[in-house]
């Protein structure tokens, strides 16, 4: 077997064995807790117990009950994802839809086979919701060639075959653009955008007067607030915007979006009317031989774009925030959900040190002590920390080998003790020395030194 192909399938043994080992633990944790339960019911019956131990007998029964439900709970989705259509179990009895008139079924579903829902149902009306306001026609770059000639396409490629593109669009001019594939409504980077900008601009310089005033906008995800505002003001009488992502009609003020994906999902942006996707976006590719992930530009089928033709309505206008009067309120919460990076502070090691207050240790002259007893113990050469040394450190539990090690290693503040373990430590036990110079070396004594 190739090298790439064990590096390949190492990861894939990996989790069927895992898997495995889980799925044979829990049979096994399962067995044992029934044991348990038939022991105590058939040798005492309840009668000898205690207090205690009979509601350690009914945690018991819960937790059997629990895991009884979780694991037909499994196999219910098991079933489920092996089928395309399933029906519950608790459903398949028509009869309780004909002699409960009040149970009421709600099935919603975009891609649902109506008609055979609605004749299990005993033919139970189908109600259809559109999802868009206005008709959407969707064309390939054949049917705009063909069907389409008054509209304009604009292309840019660096690996752009002119002589075949032109020809393909009836010998429509076609203007060499250097530099990286740059198609109109692909979802660019930030360079793309911004060398975008700088084409359009010096393209509508070049044409003068022949071309009325053209608004050039970018619009990407690191873009200051304050530009992104600007593709969502009106456009000036005369003017048209193009924001690599919007276009209006013409002479009308339209506008035209290049954008990156930020423009799919994030915004939206009244008055579109056409979009443009020249078929290329960026996929992750796993290389085997690298072991690496990586954004590669492919050619994309049809289907992953068709979501390009979903309404443009804003999510937000959609949350009945105005008659609640928490407009305000709902929008700091979208806005601080939309921060990728974490806005709370979690205090992790501070949670850890109030739960093992009791397992710290100091540096000291001659290595670690605990603090308490004053008790030698070393960090693990192995460990991540046994080069920096900390001044305080928690431990999760002590192993003696050929020394006392401590496992698990955590470094610490000493102000936390204090903080969270007032009961048990006192302040002078805690002084930090730090502003003591610590010895690199152990001292001689007068017969070493001689």
């Amino acid at each position: 077997m190739a090298e790439e192909d064990q590096k390949a399938l190492i990861p894939e043994l990996r989790k069927r064995s895992r898997r495995e080992y889980l799925a044979k633990r829990e049979r096994e944790k399962l067995e044992e807790l029934e044991q348990e339960i038939q022991d105590e019911e058939l040798l005492f019956g309840e009668e000898a117990l205690t207090a205690a131990e009979r509601r350690e007998l009914r945690y018991k029964r819960r937790l059997r009950d629990l895991a009884r439900d979780y694991k037909r709970a499994g196999a219910q989705e098991q079933l489920e994802r092996s089928s395309r259509y399933h029906i519950p179990q608790e459903t398949r009895d028509k009869d309780i839809a004909r002699f409960r008139p009040q149970l009421k079924v709600l099935v919603a579903s975009a891609t649902l086979d109506t008609e055979r829902f609605s004749a299990f149902f005993d033919h139970a009306p189908v109600f259809r919701i559109p999802g868009r306001r206005f008709p959407v026609d969707i064309y390939y770059t054949k049917d705009i060639a063909r069907f389409r000639p008054q509209l304009k396409v604009l292309v840019a490629s660096a690996t752009l075959d002119t002589e075949r593109f032109s020809a393909f669009f009836d010998h429509a001019p076609v203007f060499r653009i250097p530099g990286r594939r740059f198609p109109v409504d692909i979802y660019y980077t930030k360079e793309e955008i911004e060398a975008c900008v700088e084409l359009l601009q010096e393209r509508c310089r070049r044409l003068g007067s022949r071309l009325p005033e053209l608004l050039v906008l970018p619009i990407y995800a690191n873009l200051p607030s304050e530009l992104q505002a600007r593709i969502f003001q009106p456009t000036p009488p005369g003017a048209r915007k193009a924001c690599p992502g919007v276009s209006q009609r013409w002479p009308r003020p339209a506008q035209v979006v290049v954008a990156t994906n930020i423009a799919e999902t994030s915004v939206t942006i009244d008055g579109i009317v056409y979009v443009l996707d020249p078929g290329f976006c960026k996929q992750k590719s796993y290389s085997a031989r690298t072991g690496m992930e990586s954004l590669v530009v492919t050619p994309c089928s049809r289907c992953p774009q068709c979501p390009l033709s979903v309404p443009t309505v804003p999510s937000v206008p959609n949350v009945p925030c105005p008659r609640y009067g928490c407009t305000e309120e709902v929008l700091t919460v979208a806005a601080m959900l939309s921060v990728n990076n974490a806005v709370f502070y979690r205090p992790k090691d501070k949670a850890i040190t109030a739960g093992f207050f009791y397992h710290t240790a100091r540096l000291a002259r001659g290595g670690y002590r605990t603090v308490k007893h004053q008790q030698p113990v070393f960090i693990h050469p192995n460990s991540a920390l046994f080069a920096l040394q900390p001044r305080w450190v928690l431990y999760h539990e002590l192993v003696c080998t050929s020394k006392e090690f401590m496992r698990q290693v955590l470094e610490i503040d000493s102000a936390w003790l204090l903080e969270v373990a007032p009961h048990y430590y006192q302040a002078k036990e805690l002084e930090d020395g730090s502003g003591r110079k610590m010895p690199k070396k152990a001292g001689k004594s007068r017969e070493e030194l001689g």
